[in-house]
């Protein structure tokens, strides 16, 4: 899901609205700045609550809440892949860690280590060395050659394409989190 980035604006108008809350659910009336020690805040004080209130929208207009606050839904929501749904902090997705890890190995994030089992090239050449004349082995390992070069592009091509593709993701990972 796409939505517009909150602005530095925006985080600190949300900071100072919940700070302004923390205060008043502490019994603190908020401090305007230029106040002089603790005062406390009586909810039942029509006047005090008006002033109150007063500071909340001030600080509201300095920015946008709803950016802010759906923002963090957005990457909290589960859909989007972004973070760990595991982890009791912000961290990122498992993918976004493998695709990361791919990019600095250069190797696909979900490729396994494995053995190449003997494919039939090598079987046509163990039958060569075994039957044929020295006529056919040259043919055959020129053949072979053809085939492991087509092989090795393909692998390459490969490789490439999963980079550029785990770049694309951590490229969105690090847009969507700064």
């Amino acid at each position: 899901m796409k939505m517009a980035r909150a602005s530095e604006a925006d985080v600190d108008a949300a900071l100072e609205v919940t700070r302004i809350l923390d205060d008043l659910l502490k019994r603190y009336m908020p401090s305007s700045g230029s106040d002089e020690g603790i005062v406390w805040f009586d909810q039942d004080d029509p006047d005090q609550c008006q002033i109150a209130l007063g500071r909340l929208l001030d600080a509201a207009r300095k920015g946008s809440m709803f950016r802010v606050v759906f923002g963090m839904a957005v990457l909290l929501d589960p859909r989007n892949e972004l973070l760990d749904p595991d982890a009791d902090m912000l961290a990122r997705h498992p993918k976004i860690v493998r695709a990361m890890n791919a990019c600095k190995t250069g190797k696909p994030a979900d490729e396994p280590a494995r053995q190449r089992a003997p494919g039939p090239i090598e079987e046509i050449m163990a039958l060569a060395e075994k039957y044929a004349n020295d006529k056919v082995k040259i043919r055959l390992a020129r053949v072979t050659e053809s085939s492991a070069a087509i092989a090795r592009r393909e692998t390459e091509h490969e490789r490439s394409r999963v980079a550029l593709l785990t770049a694309l993701e951590a490229a969105f990972e690090l847009g969507a989190t700064a």
